[in-house]
């Protein structure tokens, strides 16, 4: 699903995978949208540095999130987000799923 929302010339970047588990890529996709796909850095205390500003109120996350959705209207957002006549994707900046 991230190829199909990442904008021409994006980039696509994999984190928190399992180690033993392969995956297959629409090589034609990456190709005509000239997509880049990296790797998280696997760098010890990167959770806990993240969270510090959050903590300590130096960072105000609450601000960033610009939708709260519940479980069923996922397939919304998805749509909404890869619909091209809609101008509304632009306003999106995380989006908080609640069970």
């Amino acid at each position: 699903m991230s190829i199909d929302i990442a904008s021409k010339g994006g980039r696509i970047c994999f984190f928190a995978l399992p180690y033993d588990q392969e995956a297959t890529l629409p090589c034609w996709e990456f190709y005509d949208k000239e997509l880049l796909l990296t790797g998280s850095n696997k760098d010890p205390g990167t959770i806990e540095r993240a969270l510090a500003p959050i903590e300590t109120k130096k960072l105000a996350i609450e601000t960033l999130i610009t939708h709260r959705i519940a479980l069923d209207e996922i397939p919304d957002i998805f749509r909404m987000l890869t619909d091209g006549e809609k101008k509304t994707k632009a306003g999106v900046i995380k989006v908080v799923i609640h069970p």
